[in-house]
């Protein structure tokens, strides 16, 4: 577990920014693009807009405007942004905008970079039992698109499609390579020089207190968990402005005691308490390409979900200049190449 100590020497994010949007639902033209306005900018804090901060919006048609919170702005493999999500909590609505809908300016009526925006990757929906494997890709690329770099050895295996491929397999086969299923969530961690911290899991208290800990200083957890027979179904839908869809309402969360059908691993990302009261975890769940949303009550089936989880984090800063890549993806350079992994041409 984290002390807080260690935890307050590296990241505390307290301020509250708000921004005003007005977004279309149909695909936008160079000349109706809407636009929205951050009413502040604190330059010493990371970001102009972070995960479950509240923002205004303007709907199409509306005279007046209403709170939304950000839940970030959408990040692919590649590392560009392929949109903005947010949630509305009164009408229990999660929407994605395509870039090209909106534009994000600041008080000088300059638009914010994206870099400014905090980020959320996208998942590579599972095929089969890998939920573990994604759950710990999509926290390294959490952590990679925030900034927090480690060691620096994670660059060299994000930079490139080959490489994204090499170091998810790499990932696969750390946890699926042998029938016990340990140890894979610090192996990689360590290799990339984060520290894994293990939440409390003694109570449902003290969990989470860890889990909101770890979240108001913009640190990854994965969290592993039993699953129901049955999926849930979401309170809230899931609309992608891009393509037109709503999203399926299943999800997986712990299993309530009436029996479990297997395990599932996510990444936790925030928590944040809505407009409305309710007090929600921001998740990735590797099912799923988009973020969705936990109510904090699926903590209480701790001990029947058999939840765990860690904090990966940074205590060093990263080295400047970046260290070399290394000859193999991963492995020992002292003995030469791992013969293993293609070499290059």
């Amino acid at each position: 577990m984290l002390t807080m100590c260690q935890l307050l020497n590296f990241r505390l994010w307290t301020f509250l920014s708000f921004a005003h949007f007005c977004f279309l639902a149909s695909h936008a033209s160079a000349s109706d693009i809407c636009t929205g306005t951050l009413a502040n900018i604190v330059p010493e804090n990371p970001y102009a807009l972070e995960i479950g901060e509240v923002f205004e919006v303007q709907f199409p048609g509306s005279n007046g405007k209403q709170n939304v919170h950000f839940l970030g702005a959408s990040r692919l493999l590649d590392g560009t942004v392929g949109g903005y999500i947010f949630f509305d909590p009164r009408k229990l609505e999660i929407h994605h905008f395509p870039l090209g809908q909106m534009e994000i300016l600041g008080p000088d009526s300059k638009p914010i970079a994206d870099k400014d925006l905090e980020s959320i990757v996208r998942s590579i929906d599972q095929e089969g039992g890998t939920c573990a494997a994604y759950a710990i890709f999509n926290c390294m690329h959490q952590l990679y698109a925030s900034n927090q770099l480690g060691n620096g050895t994670i660059v060299h295996h994000m930079d490139t499609e080959r490489n994204r491929q090499r170091f998810y397999v790499r990932i696969h086969n750390e946890y699926y390579g042998d029938d016990t299923h340990i140890g894979a969530e610090d192996e990689i961690g360590k290799e990339l020089g984060f520290v894994i911290s293990r939440l409390d899991s003694s109570s449902i208290i003290n969990f989470a207190d860890d889990v909101r800990r770890s979240s108001s200083l913009g640190w990854p957890m994965i969290i592993g968990f039993n699953v129901g027979r049955r999926m849930s179904e979401t309170p809230y839908t899931i609309l992608d402005h891009e393509t037109g869809q709503i999203s399926d309402r299943r999800l997986w969360v712990p299993q309530d005691g009436s029996g479990s059908s297997g395990g599932h691993e996510i990444v936790f990302l925030r928590t944040f308490k809505d407009l409305e009261g309710s007090e929600w975890i921001v998740v990735v769940d590797s099912n799923w390409q988009g973020p969705r949303l936990w109510s904090i009550k699926e903590l209480n089936h701790l001990h029947t979900g058999r939840l765990q989880g860690w904090t990966v984090w940074q205590n060093k800063p990263t080295p400047h200049p970046l260290p070399p890549a290394p000859i193999a993806p991963f492995g020992n350079e002292d003995l030469g190449p791992d013969l293993r992994y293609p070499l290059e041409f």
